[in-house]
């Protein structure tokens, strides 16, 4: 049989199993399209499908969905208590994105996506998001924005130890004057003494989010990302929500206009179609290349913060939102570089392990 038959009928096979994936000839590989084909016909398919792109405008878009949630979470959380206002969130972009995928007919194999939700939940939801809008109600909107993308040189690391993804002598300087950045933007904090754990959730969010997106970029080929966006959001956000109502009061929260506007953007927005094209980016590029792009984020959080929210923007604050962009810009710099011996390689968009049979 000719391999341009075996494509087209392997093609259609998986179409047709498009209700669940397959252990012997179905697989979805981290794309944004759906079901995939099997893993036989993975060396016929066109190799540009698995090059790195930069699709700046999605860049972009992440970058303006993201840099506006900061004002939106601060304004939410003057109208509810954090862990309930983060949980309601999660929520809303749970039930928003299974809805989608459910009308996009995506494949779910509950065995293969569960374990992978549940971390990424722990992860991406619980200690990054979690701890972080804790934080976020004892410090100003542009410092935990600088706290949490510190996130970008965290991740640079991990994708070096777990990933196989190249380390220069570039990146290990610019995760030191990355390091260096977080320390100037919070040293005012620190030295007032009343904001040192504050501070330290805000980096530990950072490291936990590092953690999840490294993860994610690892095991992106098991799980379709609408219902890993889902799942993780509805597990997580249930979580919280069960918390808070624990610790805090619902009678605390002010039912008005502008709470649903801040939720629903920082829950449909923020939550569901930015980590969208969050994984969408992650599945074509390196994880350190992406993570890079994203600390334009906190710039537009900063200006956000300072023009709407009457928030001061210092000098300390200045000089660490310079040393952290060019300790990430050091730190992904495209040189030629050897990845690291014995490390673990996420399998590159499209290109799944082969589990090829002659046909």
């Amino acid at each position: 049989m000719a391999p341009t038959a075996v494509v087209r009928r392997l093609r259609l096979f998986g179409t047709v199993r498009r209700g669940g994936l397959g252990s012997g000839c179905a697989y979805y590989n981290g794309g944004m399209d759906g079901h995939r084909f099997s893993a036989a016909a993975s060396s016929a398919a066109p190799a540009a499908s698995a090059r790195p792109g930069r699709p700046w405008a999605s860049f972009a878009a992440l970058i303006l969905f993201w840099g506006l949630s900061f004002a939106a979470i601060k304004i939410g959380l003057d109208y509810a208590p954090p862990l309930i206002y983060t949980g309601l969130r999660s929520l809303v972009s749970g039930v928003a994105l299974a809805s989608v995928a459910l009308w996009r007919r995506e494949p779910l194999d509950w065995r293969r996506g569960l374990p992978v939700f549940f971390v990424s939940a722990l992860f991406n939801v619980l200690l990054s998001m979690g701890v972080q809008t804790i934080a976020m109600t004892h410090t100003t909107s542009g410092l935990m924005a600088v706290l949490v993308y510190f996130q970008p040189v965290v991740t640079g690391l991990l994708a070096w130890l777990w990933l196989g993804e190249p380390m220069t002598a570039a990146k290990g300087v610019g995760l030191v004057l990355g390091f260096f950045g977080v320390v100037a933007a919070s040293s005012a904090t620190w030295a007032g003494g009343t904001g040192g754990p504050w501070v330290a959730m805000g980096l530990f969010s950072a490291i936990a989010w590092a953690t999840g997106t490294v993860y994610v970029k690892k095991v992106q080929h098991r799980v379709s990302p609408y219902w890993l966006v889902a799942g993780q959001f509805f597990i997580g956000g249930s979580v919280l929500t069960l918390a808070g109502t624990g610790v805090e009061s619902w009678a605390a929260i002010a039912w008005t206009p502008m709470f649903f506007a801040a939720l629903f953007y920082s829950g449909l927005v923020a939550l569901g179609l930015a980590w969208i094209v969050w994984l969408r980016l992650l599945a074509r590029n390196q994880a350190s290349q992406v993570a890079s792009v994203i600390f334009a984020v906190p710039v537009i959080s900063v200006v956000v913060g300072v023009l709407f929210l009457h928030e001061p923007f210092t000098l300390n604050l200045l000089v660490g939102l310079v040393a952290v962009a060019g300790g990430i810009w050091l730190a992904n710099r495209p040189q030629e570089a050897p990845a690291r011996p014995g490390a673990g390689r996420s399998r590159p968009a499209g290109r799944p392990v082969s589990t090829r049979r002659d046909v």
